[in-house]
């Protein structure tokens, strides 16, 4: 099963600009559904709770990026899931100075 960026588009390739705004993308929508569900139970969350969230949150988003991209190498299909897409961009190396 490809995900929509996984398929070339009409003009030829997906490029690897694209690739990698899904894969920046999606776990910010997977972050919005966790907030969404926290919602929807009802938590209420004092101010000190979000100052430690904001501590937390990236840990915890590094971690789990680390987890996923492993787990992702033997399964690609959490890739597909949690990234929207199990290719990753490639990037080509500049012989020339400058950026």
């Amino acid at each position: 099963m490809e995900s929509p960026v996984d398929v070339p588009s009409e003009g030829g390739e997906v490029n690897d600009k694209q690739v990698a705004t899904v894969r920046t993308a999606m776990p910010a929508a997977w972050a919005s559904v966790v907030l969404f569900v926290v919602d929807r139970l009802g938590v209420n969350l004092s101010e000190q709770d979000l100052h430690v969230i904001l501590v937390v949150a990236p840990v915890v988003t590094g971690v789990f990026y680390r987890v996923a991209r492993e787990v992702e190498q033997r399964w690609p299909m959490v890739g597909r899931v949690l990234f929207g897409s199990s290719r990753t961009p490639s990037y080509e190396v500049s012989t020339g100075g400058g950026c």
